[in-house]
């Protein structure tokens, strides 16, 4: 089983995922806030150029509510855990995320959907020092 973990980022669990550049083919990084309570057909939550920049195709538009609330479009951005083998096209809301309370260096949210898509995942204790890791497991 391959597994991969991810610093907390100021107490917080976040994944470092890649996402393919839709004009240059290059690898971006970003900082994603893992956040289980984002659930429904998305499976991240990205800026407005971010998702832009990374868009593969667009979806549609949809009404949320929760914590993000109004009508903001679905795109398709493809995704890549290098080290887990995992290379896949997910669903981005795309959003103002200046409206939300995001930490600094926090580019974004991975919800539920996305997080399902592993065998194991989760936060653990990163042997005995008293500082947290989040794990995905595939």
């Amino acid at each position: 089983m391959l597994s991969q973990t991810f610093p907390f980022h100021q107490g917080l669990p976040t994944i470092k995922l890649s996402f393919t550049h839709r004009v240059s083919g290059k690898l971006v990084a970003r900082q994603l806030l893992v956040d289980s309570g984002f659930t429904g057909e998305c499976d991240l939550l990205l800026s407005i150029d971010d998702c832009r920049d990374f868009c593969i195709s667009f979806a549609r538009s949809k009404e949320v509510g929760g914590a993000l609330t109004g009508t903001h479009r679905l795109v398709w951005v493809k995704c890549v855990l290098p080290e887990l083998n995992f290379e896949k096209s997910v669903r981005s809301l795309e959003a103002d995320l200046s409206t939300m309370s995001l930490a600094d260096g926090i580019d974004g949210l991975v919800g539920l959907s996305f997080l399902t898509q592993f065998a194991a995942w989760g936060g653990r204790e990163n042997n005995g020092q008293d500082q947290w890791d989040f794990f995905l497991e595939r």
